[in-house]
């Protein structure tokens, strides 16, 4: 499906689905948070499988997190919307609404797989400079495969919990790119500081000869004017 396709229907209030068949009777009512609204208000799902309401138009949220993940705020979903009915002409305001209301949808998609997970690529923080990038199935999963690493990185896994938090849809080689990015980095970061460290080193040590030849004229000067 393309982007424009998608939003259009996302910024409908009742969306069609991925198929085109949903109705408004389709929908079920409930009331809950809105990040986009900033408060508790009616939202519009459609029954899962699992029991739960689908509250992003009944797309499969991995479509929408690929889509709109790396930019879902109101200004570049608003760009969206403006691409997406380009062939119509939208005042300000419906522009705005079409696009909170696509926008409150792909939220609660990208909310749903930060909460949940999913397979793919999980970050594990120690903290800054102890990192991984892995791939696992869920939470659960990628908790346990951060114990083999903490012993990597001297840390005690039964004292120092990581923070784990699902990054990205991808596989193992995605995980490992990314880690050997990260670390690669960390260390180009240690090299620039001992490479700081030692020019501050040098310029103390210079200065240090400056003030001892300064103080050596000072003292004889000293000891001209009084014998000693």
């Amino acid at each position: 499906m393309k982007t424009s396709d998608l939003v259009r229907d996302l910024a409908r209030k009742y969306p069609k689905g991925p198929e085109g068949k949903l109705k408004k009777s389709s929908y079920i009512c409930r009331d809950a948070w809105c990040d986009v609204y900033e408060r508790t208000m009616p939202v519009y799902g459609t029954p899962q499988s699992d029991g739960k309401l689908n509250l992003w138009g009944g797309y499969d949220a991995e479509t929408i997190w690929k889509t709109f993940s790396k930019n879902h705020d109101l200004n570049s979903v608003i760009s969206y919307v403006s691409s997406a009915f380009e062939d119509e002409y939208l005042t300000r305001r419906k522009r705005r609404l079409r696009a909170r209301r696509a926008q409150q949808k792909i939220e609660f998609a990208i909310s749903d797989i930060k909460t949940s997970g999913r397979p793919g690529v999980w970050s594990v923080n120690w903290n800054y400079n102890d990192r991984v990038y892995l791939w696992a199935e869920n939470f659960d999963d990628a908790q346990a495969r951060s114990f083999v690493f903490s012993g990597l990185f001297g840390i005690d896994a039964f004292e120092k919990n990581p923070k784990i938090s699902f990054l990205d849809f991808g596989g193992p080689e995605k995980a490992a790119e990314l880690t050997r990015v990260a670390l690669e980095g960390d260390m180009r970061s240690l090299e620039n500081q001992i490479k700081y460290t030692s020019e501050k080193l040098e310029n103390l040590k210079n200065a240090q000869r400056e003030k001892r030849e300064v103080v050596s004229v000072v003292l004889d000067v000293f000891s001209e004017q009084t014998g000693f």
